[in-house]
């Protein structure tokens, strides 16, 4: 406390203008700015992604995405931050996409039982007194269909099935699945490869046999070829196929190796 005691050595500055320089910016002419803790100043959002298709129809697996609410401040040197509140959250279009309210956004949902596709729908979220919005556009399965690539399965000459040398080796062939992609708002865009997101099945798996997406003949008679999985009958399309496993042999004339499809 001594050393705060003027005893004549201490020089002191009357009538200066001086300036006072914090993290906050700057008080002049001699007087400290009291600057109050940064308040929220409003909300913006974004999607991680704006534009879906549909892909829950055919896998039956519901589809999450993730809406982020940053707060903006009302003080330039504050970055922005991902709110801490809940936020609650809603779709414009509920048969589309729903929404789930959590801290820090919204989780957007494009359910099994969705059955619409809307351009821009408006996924809206509430927090800190403040509201924000991002579009969010779904592509719907308008028509749908399954093709073979080989409708008729006849019975390989001199080829046996393994295990069991008395009855022929058959043909195979690739199920393919076909999907017309569009929605209220959007350009339909046909012929769309949705095989890897379907299931298949036969009706009569003791003559014809579905493994993955091929099917195989075992023995002579017709069966038809379906999804399995999804909500396939709810749109228009060929949802089923015909097989016929036939009895004229063929001779194999080439062999090639088929990638995975």
């Amino acid at each position: 406390v001594s050393t705060m005691v003027n005893e004549g050595t201490n020089d002191y500055a009357l009538n200066v203008a001086v300036q006072f320089d914090h993290l906050e910016g700057s008080g002049v002419d001699g007087f400290l700015q009291v600057i109050d803790k940064p308040s929220v100043a409003g909300l913006y959002s974004f999607l991680d992604q704006a534009e879906v298709l549909n892909t829950a129809f055919f896998s039956g697996v519901d589809q999450a995405y993730e809406m982020t609410v940053m707060r903006v401040y009302d003080r330039f040197t504050t970055l922005d931050t991902i709110t801490t509140a809940t936020a609650v959250c809603r779709s414009s279009i509920e048969t589309a996409a729903g929404t789930t309210n959590k801290v820090g956004g919204c989780t957007v949902k494009v359910a099994v039982g969705s059955d619409t596709g809307y351009d821009k729908i408006t996924i809206s979220a509430t927090a800190d007194g403040f509201s924000t919005s991002s579009p969010f556009t779904v592509y719907f399965p308008s028509a749908h269909s399954i093709v073979l690539d080989d409708e008729v399965l006849n019975p390989i000459q001199g080829a046996k099935q393994a295990g069991n040398c008395g009855r022929p080796l058959y043909q195979k062939s690739m199920i393919r699945a076909r999907a017309t992609y569009g929605g209220t708002g959007l350009t339909s865009t046909p012929n769309i490869d949705v095989t890897c997101l379907s299931s298949f099945s036969s009706s009569r798996e003791e003559l014809a046999s579905v493994t993955g997406r091929v099917v195989t003949g075992l023995s002579q008679g017709s069966a038809t070829i379906s999804f399995s999985v999804g909500n396939t009958d709810r749109v228009g399309g060929n949802t089923q196929a015909a097989v016929v496993v036939g009895g004229a042999e063929v001779n194999v004339v080439t062999l090639q190796t088929l990638l995975p499809n």
